[in-house]
C-alpha cells in the first residue's frame, strides 16, 4: 500500500490549512515521497510516483512481481538493522541510458552500508537495465538458485558492490562495480 507524504524539506500541514495558506500567498510546489513498506505483489513503480521512500523492508513475495520503470528514484531509510529490497519472486528494473533508475540512501549525508541492498533469494529472478545502486551493505546480493540479467548496471559506494553465492545464473553486460569497500 502506498501513501503520499510531504518530503523532508517541507512541513506537514492539514489539507484545509494548506488550502487557506495557498489562497493568501503564492503556493509552492510540494515534492512528495511515495512511502513503501512491507509486501508488494503485481506493482509497478512509475516516475510519476517517484521518489519512492522505503521505510521498512520491501518484499516481493514468491509468485509476485515488482516492475520499476525508467526514471524512478528509490531512497532507502538508514536503520541499525539495514533495510532491504528482498526479492522472492521477480523484480524487473527498466531504466534507460537517458532515464536511469537509482537505488540509494535517504540520508542527507549518505555512506556505504546505510541500507541493506537488493537481495534475490533462492529461486528469485530479476532484470536490471540502466540502474545505479549506492550506499548499500551489498548492492546486489544474489543467493543460490537466483537468475539475474544485468545490463548497464553501476554499483558503487557500497560496502560490497556484488555478492554472488553458489548456483547463481548471471548474464551481465556493460556493468561497473567501483568504490566499494
Amino acid at each position: 500500500m502506498a501513501t503520499r507524504g510531504v518530503s523532508r524539506f517541507c512541513v506537514r500541514v492539514p489539507v484545509g490549512l494548506l488550502a487557506a495558506f495557498c489562497l493568501c500567498a503564492p503556493c509552492p510546489v510540494l515534492l512528495a515521497d511515495t512511502i513503501k513498506c512491507g509486501a508488494v505483489c503485481g506493482e509497478t513503480w512509475t516516475s510519476a510516483g517517484s521518489p519512492y521512500r522505503v521505510t521498512c523492508d520491501v518484499t516481493v513475495e514468491s509468485g509476485c512481481s515488482l516492475t520499476i520503470e525508467d526514471g524512478v528514484e528509490v531512497r532507502v531509510d538508514a536503520h541499525t538493522m539495514p533495510l532491504r529490497i528482498d526479492v522472492q519472486g521477480t523484480l524487473n528494473v527498466n531504466g534507460t541510458p537517458s532515464s536511469r533508475v537509482s537505488f540509494r540512501s535517504y540520508e542527507a549525508s549518505p555512506a556505504a552500508g546505510d541500507w541493506g541492498g537488493v537481495r534475490l533469494r533462492s529461486g528469485a529472478s530479476g532484470s536490471f537495465e540502466s540502474v545505479d545502486i549506492q550506499h548499500a551493505q551489498k548492492g546486489l546480493d544474489l543467493n543460490s538458485g537466483s537468475v539475474v540479467t544485468l545490463d548497464d548496471v553501476s554499483s558503487q559506494d557500497n560496502e560490497d558492490g556484488l555478492s554472488v553465492y553458489a548456483d547463481v545464473t548471471v548474464n551481465g553486460t556493460n556493468c561497473s562495480f567501483i568504490n566499494n569497500t
